[in-house]
């Protein structure tokens, strides 16, 4: 894999991380002093999460992350760096949870 791919999915996932610490984790006045999901820093602990990284017109990945998250993770999150019609990736999203 090339050497910028490898940092650009290093730094993306890192920003995944610190956005769910930040909104999702940290205890919230707006959720009555729980945090608005208390069960992503646990998911995070325990290594539950996969982050998939998706570079071409291949929905392979996709069905990647489907297994992953059958056997492994509570989590998954898909990042379509080569899409650039996003109403189609997210047609492709329907018809996949419709089978």
């Amino acid at each position: 894999m090339n050497e910028a791919y490898i940092g650009l999915e290093k730094d993306i996932c890192n920003e995944i991380r610190d956005w769910s610490a930040y909104a999702l984790e940290e205890k919230s006045p707006h959720y009555n002093d729980f945090s608005p999901c208390p069960y992503a820093k646990k998911a995070w602990e325990d290594n539950k999460v996969s982050i998939v990284f998706k570079y071409s017109e291949s929905y392979q990945p996709l069905y990647d992350l489907i297994s992953l998250f059958e056997d492994t993770s509570d989590v998954g999150v898909l990042i379509d760096l080569f899409y650039p019609a996003l109403n189609l990736f997210h047609q492709k999203l329907e018809q996949v949870n419709e089978d």
